[in-house]
């Protein structure tokens, strides 16, 4: 929210730099707040308190959360208030980190599980009682039987438009499109309205319904791309 500071603990990210990763910084408010107005990290640890959980959201204290999610770079919300660009943790890259000496038993450092390992098998999961093992469920209704006999998802064309603007590349596609499984268009004396644009998927089961959502292009705006929401 533009009304309320706000910790960008980290500027990495995919394709990011270590340097960027290393930054740190505090984002100052731009406008004072209208009304009752609050941000929505206030908002969660207040409601933590009156739901009893004070306790586990640092007594309500945003700053003190803050201050504890920093910890591990030596930073401080402090230094970063009066530091308005941003202070450096000053981490250095380590590769392999997992094959490194543990400083409390000298063992090999590992993963951040139980045996150390990369677990397929969730040793936490099986301690708690869940399977440790990952279980397809399907839908609740059934794929084949009662009143929704189809099970919708939907996908956006990866040249999906952008903020930057469009190109010729990008296809238009003005109108949403319902694509289904051949036998299941020919049970319901449907056309394929894919019109050459394909589904991420090459095989539809009979039972699957997918979405393509529409994007389109103004030509009188270049810069103006638009795409829709969710169905």
């Amino acid at each position: 929210a533009w009304e309320a500071e706000a910790l960008k603990p980290s500027f990495g990210g995919k394709g990011g730099t270590s340097e960027a990763a290393a930054w740190a910084q505090l984002r100052k408010a731009v406008v004072p707040p209208r009304g009752e107005a609050r941000s929505d990290i206030a908002l969660i640890f207040d409601l933590a308190i009156r739901l009893g959980l004070g306790e586990r959201f640092f007594g309500g204290d945003v700053e003190a959360a803050w201050n504890h999610q920093l910890a591990p770079s030596g930073l401080t919300v402090a230094q970063l208030r009066a530091n308005a660009l941003g202070v450096s943790a000053g981490f250095e890259t380590h590769h392999r980190k997992y094959a490194g000496a543990d400083p409390k038993d000298g063992r090999p450092r590992g993963f951040p599980t139980p045996s150390r390992r990369i677990e397929l098998y969730s040793t936490r999961f099986a301690a708690a009682g869940y399977d440790p093992l990952p279980v397809y469920a399907g839908p609740q209704e059934s794929a084949t039987e009662g009143d929704y006999p189809l099970v919708l998802t939907a996908f956006r064309l990866r040249q999906k438009p952008t903020s930057r603007g469009a190109t010729s590349r990008i296809p238009v596609t003005p109108a949403p499109a319902l694509h289904l499984s051949g036998s299941a268009r020919r049970s319901r004396s449907l056309r394929d309205p894919s019109r050459g644009i394909r589904p991420p998927w090459r095989n539809l089961r009979p039972s699957q319904a997918v979405l393509r959502r529409p994007t389109w292009h103004d030509p009188d705006c270049p810069g103006c791309c638009q795409g829709s929401g969710s169905p």
